[in-house]
């Protein structure tokens, strides 16, 4: 998805940044809001976070980047480098 073959990196660094904080903030978050609201509702509580995490997957666009000629002749450039 990456627009170009410098920018990979910076799309894996945000990836397993965003996936860490997931992983380390989500269940703080849901039990601070379990605590203040009662066990009763924590299967609210999951299903508003999952149809919080169902809308965001929908919001992501998959798609080709569209490469100019130049960037197409320097990719070519670089496959046969190697």
């Amino acid at each position: 998805m990456a627009s170009t073959a410098k920018k990979i990196g910076t799309y894996t660094g945000l990836y397993y940044f965003f996936s860490f904080m997931a992983t380390i903030l989500g269940p703080f978050l849901v039990g601070l809001i379990t605590d203040a609201l009662g066990i009763t509702t924590l299967f609210l509580v999951s299903s508003f976070f999952f149809i919080l995490a169902l809308i965001f997957i929908f919001l992501v666009k998959r798609g080709e980047v569209e490469l100019t000629e130049e960037e197409k002749l320097a990719r070519q450039k670089t496959i046969q480098e190697l």
